[in-house]
């Protein structure tokens, strides 16, 4: 089997020498300079052991012919286990860490600190990195692809938060300020920059230009110190935009594809942060067809450029001496988008009055509007947008919204490792229950109670996925706005019974919520008990 090791040309070459010399692939991953925790969880899956990110609190450290692991009562902790004296793995088992995980002194420059970490993220897809002070040290962790949180690394605290500003000062964020939050950005456009002022971005740019990326930075000051995050968004990564590849069913197909081709009203995409509204968003614009018809979008920021459709990226909003704005945010850029007669607006969100007033005229004046909310469900969107208009004419709202999705992504199962077992299962029983949040007691005593359902807990892997996971997939609920809908909501002036309104959807369109999605997809093995929990 074919290891899919992440490694640039350089860590490849090198890579690939020390398995000439002989050494095991463990040996060659430390060889080739690679410490990009993925590649330890590969090898890992590789050979049946067990990973974790990071030596977990009170393990003691070994020593041993100078080679250093660690180990408790249950297992031994190393980054390569061929290293290990057998009297230390007779009762405990084997579990692989990456190495250098603990917090100490950054090696090499500063800047070649960052240039490694952004580089890590851009390669093993990580959605955005956590950087966190304690009493001591700096905890820096990751968002990794499945939409977990893992520990990267620790740094010492003195050295973390200068390591910090450096970043900061890249970003344009003055460290001079941060006892208050700020917001920077990187754009890697700025590698052609001839700013003198951008001489040293410039020389950073150019040492990730293989890993290509727009970064976005929130600092914000805490009791120990400036915490930050900073998203990543690649430049070269490609979008898929065929719902079928995307892990939609059938059914969500069949319910989406259409309504993109309307020639007015509004479609909202509701969820919180990184539940993939805005890969479904880029999925409708192509249903739209940017061929034949104009499309344009707002965004904040751009995260990747669609074909055919013309992008604005959002600048917060800017007042030139004589206090005209100069700057542009989503109300002021709809408004400007109308003159330009296009067929279709997207709006990256709809958060504020202005926003959702100008979003619903675009809508009413023969323009398809298509945009984000943050809600949590399909329901609570309507009355979010009622909400955020503060329209007294109820009919002027609702009359325009066409459809509501709501989404989250969830961990699926990987199909080899539920067949061969490796993925425990639990009784949904009363003791089950009892250890679950209220809130979702009633609704797992509903749907499933009694049932067996798989457990996230899988001890083995068939090596081919990603821990026992192949990727995430959407879970949709899928709200079609009819007459009846609407009426209903105008008739009782928009304050009406969650219950009531599922009735008349359910029985006018076969509306389902995502939830009741994803309890299909529990009870059909194709998700954990602990992921269905996570999404609720």
């Amino acid at each position: 089997m074919e290891l899919q090791l992440k490694l640039t040309e350089p860590e490849k070459e090198a890579f690939e020498l020390a398995l000439e010399k002989g050494m095991n692939f463990f040996e060659a991953l430390r060889f080739s300079g690679s410490v990009l925790p993925e590649n330890y969880r590969v090898l890992a899956d590789h050979y049946g052991y067990r990973f974790l990110p990071e030596v977990p609190e009170g393990a003691s450290r070994v020593e041993s012919e100078g080679f250093v692991f660690y180990t408790d009562e249950k297992a031994v902790y190393t980054h390569n286990p061929f290293r290990i004296p057998a009297e230390y793995t007779i009762d405990r088992a084997i579990v692989i860490v990456p190495p250098s995980r603990g917090a100490g002194a950054v090696e090499g420059s500063e800047e070649d600190f960052w240039v490694s970490l952004i580089r890590d993220a851009v390669l093993n897809g990580w959605g955005d990195i956590h950087y966190e002070p304690s009493e001591s040290i700096y905890r820096i962790r990751i968002r990794n692809d499945l939409g977990k949180i893992e520990t990267y690394r620790k740094v010492e605290k003195e050295q973390g938060e200068r390591l910090l500003r450096r970043f900061l000062n890249l970003a344009g964020v003055p460290t001079s300020m941060l006892h208050v939050p700020q917001d920077g950005r990187i754009s890697f456009g700025d590698i052609k920059s001839n700013e003198p002022s951008k001489k040293s971005l410039r020389e950073f740019l150019e040492k990730i230009k293989d890993t290509p990326c727009d970064m976005r930075i929130s600092v914000i000051p805490t009791n120990k110190g400036p915490s930050a995050v900073i998203r990543i968004l690649p430049r070269n990564r490609t979008i898929s935009t065929d719902l079928a590849s995307l892990g939609y069913s059938p059914e969500a197909i069949k319910k989406l594809s259409g309504y993109p081709k309307l020639s007015k009203g509004l479609i909202l995409v509701v969820g919180p942060t990184g539940s993939g509204k805005s890969t479904l968003i880029w999925a409708m614009e192509k249903l739209a067809d940017p061929e034949k018809r104009k499309i344009v979008s707002i965004e904040d920021p751009i995260e990747a450029e669609v074909p055919g459709v013309q992008q604005v990226e959002v600048k917060l909003p800017v007042y030139d001496k004589d206090g005209k704005l100069i700057g542009v945010d989503f109300a002021t850029a709809i408004r400007a988008f109308m003159r330009q007669n296009p067929d279709v607006i997207v709006v990256g969100e709809i958060r504020d009055e202005e926003t959702a007033r100008t979003a619903i005229q675009a809508s009413n004046t023969g323009h398809l509007v298509i945009s984000t909310l943050h809600a949590n469900d399909e329901i609570e969107a309507v009355k979010r947008l009622l909400d955020l208009a503060q329209e007294k004419d109820i009919a002027k709202v609702v009359n325009q919204i066409r459809l509501i999705v709501a989404q989250r992504l969830v961990p699926v199962v990987c199909p080899e490792c539920r067949e061969m077992g490796f993925f425990p299962k639990v009784e949904v029983n009363d003791l089950f229950l009892s250890r679950v949040p209220v809130e979702i007691r009633k609704l797992l005593e509903e749907r499933v109670k009694g049932q067996e359902v798989l457990s996230s807990a899988v001890r083995e892997t068939c090596g081919k996925c990603r821990g026992g996971f192949a990727g995430r997939r959407p879970v949709v609920g899928i709200l079609e706005m009819t007459r009846e809908l609407r009426d209903f909501v105008v008739r009782k002036e928009g304050i009406f019974e969650t219950d009531e309104f599922m009735k008349i959807a359910r029985d006018n369109s076969g509306y389902r919520s995502y939830v009741e999605d994803a309890v299909e997809k529990l009870r059909a093995n194709e998700i954990t008990i602990e992921d269905f929990i996570e999404i609720l």
